[in-house]
């Protein structure tokens, strides 16, 4: 049985999970909402519309503005915490990853933990579809011989969530193809012909074909440095000298890069379980201090009385060299706001915006810049621009 992790709007999932809040949360991105939180859609905000429309519709609403890089950072932390429980992940971007495992008491408990829709099935395709008829927090299992009346009970509006063209799927429903099941009767030459690469692509979707095994997890490159104690340290002093002589290391081995995810790992004496504490962080860093802070920081949220250490290593992941600068800059001199929005007023389009492309295969795409919009109102550009 093949596994399949999905976590629906993602974006927004990434500031609710890391810090939750009690109002409702939008993630905006050149001025419009890209997704949005529970309450939110229910108060009818959807893709598309401007952020002045969702203080109209959710006035409690918190507006965030999206940040790529930060989504990639929580999704290596997930990838781990995953391949912590199986070595057979694909690498694949959020918002869903395939995987393969028996251990379905640990993969109940990651589920729950992160809130994901995860479900089991005899192929990648119909795996994917329960995922996303799964309860959130919750597992879902579609034996073979239930496939075809899953199909039939899965409608073809929720296909809008892959991607597919909503012509198409308001279309089928037109001709009385209101689930999967019944599209299911349709060839390949029938769909293709009515719809081209669309229509290709679902009859794919409810017809796979034999698929490979799921391969070994390549996980993304870290830097780590580790220390082996002579004898059991049980002393907090010095451990976190050591801790801060493997920073110094860490420091200097990242030259111009930047990390996003740190963690901490401690083999502990007489016992089989290391001990681990990690923190996907709120701005890439690099550096002594910021990583000495953080990593402090994660350490005593492991230690306590009479624990004695063999092993410590300290590990950065989600590591950048290309990162936009204009938040942080805007966050350490607020001044420079009013400043940079009369320019924008008085010269549209000559003030641009950070793109982050993730999965580039240089480093020098990672970023592009794009112009605002020039019809972009203050409160837009001020939404797209502040934190």
């Amino acid at each position: 049985m093949i596994g399949c992790l999905y976590i629906p709007h993602y974006p927004t999932w990434v500031f609710e999970h890391r810090k939750p809040r009690d109002r409702p949360v939008v993630v905006v991105s050149g001025g419009r909402v890209i997704t949005a939180g529970k309450a939110a859609r229910r108060a009818g905000v959807e893709p598309g519309i401007s952020a002045e429309r969702v203080h109209a519709l959710c006035p409690g609403a918190t507006i965030t503005l999206r940040d790529p890089d930060l989504e990639i950072a929580v999704w290596e932390e997930n990838l781990h915490h995953l391949n912590s429980i199986t070595p057979f992940i694909e690498n694949a971007p959020a918002p869903y990853v395939y995987f393969r495992s028996r251990d379905i008491a640990d993969i109940r408990k990651l589920a729950a933990s992160l809130k994901a829709q995860v479900a089991f099935a005899s192929n990648r395709s119909i795996a994917l579809l329960a995922s996303m008829r799964a309860a959130p927090g919750n597992v879902l299992a579609v034996r073979p011989q239930h496939q075809i009346n899953f199909l039939k009970h899965f409608a073809v509006e929720k296909l809008e969530e892959l991607g597919f063209d909503v012509d198409m799927i308001e279309q089928l429903m037109l001709l009385g193809f209101n689930s999967l099941g019944d599209a299911h009767r349709l060839s390949l030459k029938h769909l293709k012909a009515q719809f081209g690469d669309q229509g290709a692509k679902l009859f794919e979707l409810i017809h796979p074909e034999d698929e490979p095994a799921v391969s070994i997890y390549q996980p993304p490159r870290v830097l780590r440095e580790t220390h082996d104690f002579d004898w059991p340290c049980n002393e907090p002093h010095e451990l976190l000298n050591i801790l801060d002589h493997l920073i110094d290391r860490l420091a200097a081995a990242m030259n111009a890069e930047k990390c996003r995810r740190l963690q901490i790992a401690m083999r502990v004496y007489r016992s089989e379980k290391p001990l681990f504490s990690s923190r996907v962080l709120v701005e890439p860093v690099s550096g002594r201090k910021p990583l000495r802070n953080a990593a402090h920081t994660l350490i005593h949220k492991v230690l306590f009385r009479g624990i004695e250490i063999e092993t410590l290593a300290i590990e950065a992941g989600a590591l950048r060299t290309a990162t936009p600068t204009q938040t942080t800059l805007f966050r350490q001199r607020p001044s420079l706001l009013k400043a940079v929005r009369a320019v924008h007023k008085k010269f549209p389009g000559a003030i641009k915006q950070a793109i982050v492309e993730p999965g580039v295969l240089f480093s020098e795409d990672e970023v592009r810049f794009e112009p605002f919009p020039e019809d972009g109102k203050q409160d837009d550009f001020r939404t797209r621009l502040s934190v």
